[in-house]
């Protein structure tokens, strides 16, 4: 799903952006906001790239129950480089879809 509405976003922009000239709206470039919406279109391409060829080489099973498991990384990512709380629940949270991926990619 995030993968599609990346891409609904990245044909969208460019429409409204479009529409904004054709009505003669001022518009402004900033080139940290484009630096960051190239990155983003170009990241969503790798990842929809890369959820198709893992599609092709395991189960979808194994593949969305792996990918499903985002939350974990995103905490993880938070908590080293942010600095968010490691609380217990956080801690059984993570147990509990480790625990899920891996009866679900055992054969």
């Amino acid at each position: 799903m995030q993968v599609i509405s990346s891409y609904v976003y990245s044909i969208v922009g460019p429409i409204v952006f479009l529409y904004m000239k054709a009505a003669g709206k001022e518009t402004t470039w900033a080139p940290y906001g484009i630096a960051w919406t190239l990155l983003s279109c170009v990241l969503a391409v790798i990842g929809g790239l890369s959820f198709s060829m893992a599609l092709q080489r395991a189960s979808v099973n194994s593949v969305v129950g792996l990918t499903s498991a985002y939350p974990v990384l995103t905490f993880l990512l938070a908590a080293t480089l942010l600095g968010e709380p490691v609380t217990l629940r956080k801690m059984l949270g993570i147990v509990i879809v480790s625990t899920g991926m891996i009866i679900i990619n055992v054969n």
